[in-house]
């Protein structure tokens, strides 16, 4: 049974949290929109995706 729990725990555990991460950033971003940091969060939203998605892609391990 404590297996069991384990394998869901490793399961549900990254969904979980990526659910919560976007519910967060819909929130940040409904709560920005038609102000002038829109154009300032949605930039920073590029630069950290395309930065993680280079990181991963090279796998660079310092700056993941």
């Amino acid at each position: 049974m404590s297996e069991l729990l384990d394998i869901l725990a490793r399961c549900w555990r990254p969904a979980i949290e990526i659910l919560i991460l976007a519910v967060a950033l819909y929130y940040i971003f409904t709560v920005v929109r038609g102000t002038r940091g829109a154009a300032i969060v949605t930039g920073f939203m590029v630069v950290v995706l395309t930065l993680a998605l280079v990181t991963n892609a090279l796998q660079l391990t310092v700056l993941g």
